[in-house]
């Protein structure tokens, strides 16, 4: 079964950490404020989602969640703004593994689908280590709004454009950036 850590913003700009194992109904619950939502969110108007995580473990969802509970406002925020795992790097543009990804053998990319297994050094001169994509060009491993095979994406993914310091990322820095604080509001 699949847990859920999450983190909701409240109207007020507070935070509220939880852990669930069916993340949308979970999001229902505490929107009608029924008698199974947090008692914490019925004094607010509204939340917002805003981070989540994936556990395979109730065990480690719930260490996971103590573990979020304890870290300081400002510490949530660095992690709520660090890769939200929104898809929007998967969907604007191609990702490309490490040699050490590469070779895990966990990721699906666009050649190894069409049985290729050639050298790192090989496969990454024709792009052939870029994650496999759907026909929309999104990632295959983005659903609902999370990676489906890792707790916390993968490192050529967080490090993905959005903590690049290289001047000509800075547009799509922005675009990404413009593009997760537009799907935030909503």
């Amino acid at each position: 079964m699949v847990y859920f850590v999450y983190i909701l913003r409240t109207s007020k700009n507070t935070l509220y950490v939880g852990q669930t194992n069916n993340l949308e109904k979970r999001m229902i619950e505490h929107k009608e404020k029924s008698g199974k939502s947090a008692k914490y969110l019925r004094m607010f108007s509204d939340f917002t989602l805003v981070y989540s995580e994936k556990y395979y473990s109730r065990s480690e969802a719930l260490m996971r969640e103590a573990e979020l509970k304890k870290l300081p406002k400002d510490e949530k925020e660095i992690l709520i703004r660090s890769c939200s795992q929104c898809g929007i790097c998967c969907k604007l543009f191609f990702i490309n593994l490490t040699q050490k990804e590469w070779e895990s053998g966990v990721y699906g990319t666009q050649v190894k689908a069409s049985g290729v297994d050639d050298a790192f050094s090989t496969v990454q001169g024709y792009g052939g280590n870029i994650l496999r994509q759907k026909k929309d060009g999104s990632c295959i491993y983005l659903k609902n709004n999370a990676c489906s095979i890792h707790t916390r994406r993968p490192q050529s993914c967080r490090d993905f454009y959005c903590t690049s310091p290289s001047e000509k990322f800075r547009g799509m820095v922005s675009m990404i950036k413009e593009r997760r604080d537009d799907d935030m509001l909503r």
